[in-house]
């Protein structure tokens, strides 16, 4: 008898997931190793689809699409949670509030300096040296596990190829260990 394999949410960035996306790589890399549910963020929050002008999207998420996105998320079935941006930051307050994880993955999740409160789970950051909004070390030694800063990239270096494979081995290597741990 085979044992499934363990549940993850891939929340997207604040642009959404669109038909060509990047977001998809992720997926692909990880599929073998997950039963995958991938989810955009804008539509968790209720964000107007009709927006692209980002501080026009980024007024819509702290207005109501972050709380609107955390209803919506932390009452899912799920252990593991790779979110991007601003999904980070849903993800975040969605397990303050009852989502209940093992692991989550932050990619470029700048908001979570702002928060004040540390997880019941295992939190992996992920963070372009250049993204001059990312937590500060304080921060980081306060509340994560462990983060990985990739020199001389900006905010949005996860849809480039290379991190695609980076960021998933490393996901793929944490999982492979805890399950020769347990």
């Amino acid at each position: 008898m085979s044992r499934l394999k363990p549940k993850l949410i891939i929340l997207s960035d604040i642009w959404g997931i669109d038909t060509d996306s990047w977001i998809e790589g992720y997926r692909d890399f990880l599929e073998p190793y997950f039963q995958i549910q991938l989810l955009d963020a804008r539509l968790l929050g209720g964000i107007d689809l009709s927006v692209s002008q980002i501080d026009l999207l980024h007024d819509q998420f702290i207005t109501k699409g972050i709380a609107n996105a955390v209803n919506a998320l932390r009452t899912m079935d799920t252990e593991y949670v790779l979110a991007f941006s601003i999904g980070g930051t849903i993800a975040w307050k969605a397990i303050l509030q009852g989502l209940q994880l093992r692991n989550l993955y932050a990619v470029s999740s700048s908001r979570l300096r702002k928060e004040q409160y540390p997880l019941d789970c295992d939190v992996s950051l992920f963070y372009g040296s250049l993204d001059t909004n990312m937590p500060n070390s304080h921060w980081q030694k306060k509340f994560v596990n462990q983060r990985i800063e990739y020199p001389g990239e900006r905010h949005e270096f996860y849809r480039k190829h290379h991190y695609v494979e980076l960021i998933t081995q490393y996901i793929i290597s944490k999982l492979l260990m805890s399950k020769n741990t347990s």
